[in-house]
């Protein structure tokens, strides 16, 4: 089974179709998933949002997003994990794209993003060079990792010291 754990403080404007994102790609590649908010703090209608669309939810008072995450990990079920931003659209491809590195050896991952609407031109000129650099040090960004439960368990989670914010 995959995990969906999307991490969300005051994400009312994004979150429906974040959920309804990973949900559509999730059925798409054919794969039980579930779809797990972990509502941490917010103040807006997060929570009723998540739960208009039947997803499991999870409420912390954290304001950290690596304590958030882990809280996300330790309540799903799932094999494999993918942590989602509650402003992230994934599509099928990238799940199946990830799916298959796990497949082939990989332990988790994560995805160059792309952005929806107008971008200034030094952003389009800039996020090439940005893109190589990235892949060049091996580094993602944290909008959509994967990884099995194996490695998660494995290494301790996200460090609670290092990822504030």
């Amino acid at each position: 089974m995959l995990s969906f754990i999307i991490p969300a403080h005051n994400e009312e404007y994004y979150l429906g179709a974040t959920i309804q994102a990973v949900s559509t790609a999730a059925r798409e590649v054919g794969v039980p998933f579930e779809v797990i908010v972990v509502n941490d703090a917010s103040t807006d209608q997060t929570a009723a949002i998540a739960e208009a669309n039947g997803v499991r939810l999870v409420h912390v008072q954290n304001r950290q997003i690596a304590a958030t995450r882990n809280a996300g990990a330790r309540a799903a079920r799932g094999d494999v994990f993918f942590f989602v931003d509650a402003d992230t659209l994934a599509n099928p491809a990238v799940v199946r794209a990830a799916l298959r590195a796990l497949r082939y050896g990989a332990v988790g991952g994560g995805c160059v993003f792309s952005f929806d609407g107008a971008v200034p031109l030094w952003a389009r000129t800039f996020y090439p060079v940005l893109v190589l650099v990235v892949r060049m040090l091996k580094l993602v960004g944290g909008c959509f990792l994967f990884c099995t439960r194996e490695a998660f368990e494995g290494v301790g989670g996200f460090s609670e010291r290092l990822l504030r914010g």
